[in-house]
């Protein structure tokens, strides 16, 4: 065998040998911070590369993705939704922003490592990123009775106003007879 990968002794003119495990000493020369020694039968040891996201993700945050660098430490980057340096990440709230790129008219929905949600508002229509009014009046005249017209309201329900009266009893306030009777006073 190899001298330098064997131990010999002899014994009574026979020589008896034995591997030498490397990985004893020194961890056979592996930087045994990222690399694991392992030894060979009759040749150099391997470092083997440990990889440290297999263990509690590699020190980073739950909400992290760690990353194995061979012969190095590994790396830690928040996942997509989160923000921090990685060891320590905190779920980014979209709607503090812009209201989350939702519409003026509709409510943003923050979702813990997910996209915001956006629900348009009460009277609105629309897919949240985009919101009209909606036009009461043009169905079923926006609920009113037959007898009254319906007034939009942007934003609002639609108010019902009684028809042709004008809000002072359809006569112009003279009882239709001009004030005199209907006999032009004679």
């Amino acid at each position: 065998g190899d001298a330098t990968f064997n131990t010999c002794t002899n014994n009574e003119g026979t020589a008896v040998c034995a591997d030498i495990n490397e990985c004893n000493t020194n961890n056979g020369g592996c930087n045994p911070d990222f690399y694991t020694c392992i030894n060979n039968t009759n040749a150099a040891p391997t470092c083997e590369d440990i990889n440290e996201c297999n263990t509690n993700n590699g020190g980073c945050d739950t909400n992290a993705v760690c990353t194995n660098n061979t012969g190095a430490a590994a790396t830690c980057e928040c996942k997509p939704f989160y923000t921090g340096n990685g060891f320590s990440c905190a779920d980014i709230n979209e709607c503090d922003s812009n209201n989350g790129g939702c519409d003026t008219n509709a409510a943003c929905t923050n979702n813990t490592g997910a996209a915001a949600t956006c629900e348009c508002n009460d009277f609105y229509t629309g897919n949240g990123l985009t919101c009209e009014d909606i036009v009461e009046c043009a169905a079923n005249n926006g609920g009113c009775a037959a007898n009254e017209t319906c007034v939009e309201n942007v934003g609002a329900a639609p108010t019902c106003q009684p028809n042709g009266d004008n809000g002072n009893g359809g006569d112009n306030g003279n009882g239709g007879d001009n004030g005199n009777g209907g006999d032009n006073g004679n």
